[in-house]
């Protein structure tokens, strides 16, 4: 990757997966098959790294609009991501779950 903006949180699902996306939606799912759910999510790095998870670029679902009955967004994050201790011992404990939920803006 030579353009270093798209390294900031967001931009990169903003300028190159919405777009993707949106021409999948409509050139292959949609065209095909009206009722289709479409399933997409984020690039993991930048949006999230060690002890912090920040909000997507998207700004709508690919090829549709928000609320669509036709779309789910797999915004998925690690649990480890919180702290270089969370998983310690190969799962996290317990008592960050609280944390996991207040850390998703």
């Amino acid at each position: 990757m030579t353009d270093v903006t798209q390294m900031a949180s967001g931009v990169f699902d903003k300028t190159a997966l919405q777009p993707l996306y949106a021409r999948l939606a409509t050139e292959v799912y949609g065209k095909n098959n009206e009722d289709y759910i479409m399933c997409f999510e984020t690039a993991e790095f930048p949006d999230s790294g060690l002890g912090f998870v920040n909000k997507t670029g998207f700004t709508e679902p690919p090829g549709g609009k928000n609320n669509s009955a036709n779309h789910v967004l797999n915004d998925h994050t690690y649990c480890c991501q919180l702290s270089g201790a969370a998983c310690a011992t190969g799962e996290p404990a317990k008592n960050l779950s609280k944390s996991a939920s207040t850390s998703i803006n």
